[in-house]
């Protein structure tokens, strides 16, 4: 019965995650979006969310002023979307 519980309330986690995920979307903060996504992989949850991080990764490789004037953003949104296949000119 304890089984049961755990995975409900794992579900609900999952779902809570999810939610911040979409909720970024909105948010015009490239860093929080990126760091989101790194968080997720740091801790080896993003399998979870694949579709989600796809999403989010393909708004900001799109998004023509998605530069930034921070070395450790510009660094991540490189490391990031290379990960993920796009392509990214040095």
């Amino acid at each position: 019965m304890q089984l049961l519980t755990m995975k409900e309330r794992a579900q609900v986690k999952e779902e809570e995650v999810r939610r911040i995920i979409l909720e970024s979307f909105a948010s015009s903060d490239l860093a929080q979006k990126l760091e989101l996504v790194d968080t997720l992989q740091r801790i080896g949850v993003d399998y979870h969310y694949k579709k989600e991080i796809n999403d989010l990764l393909c708004s900001i490789y799109n998004d023509e002023d998605g530069g930034s004037d921070d070395l450790y953003i510009t660094s991540l949104r490189f490391y990031l979307l290379r990960k993920h296949g796009y392509t990214i000119s040095v």
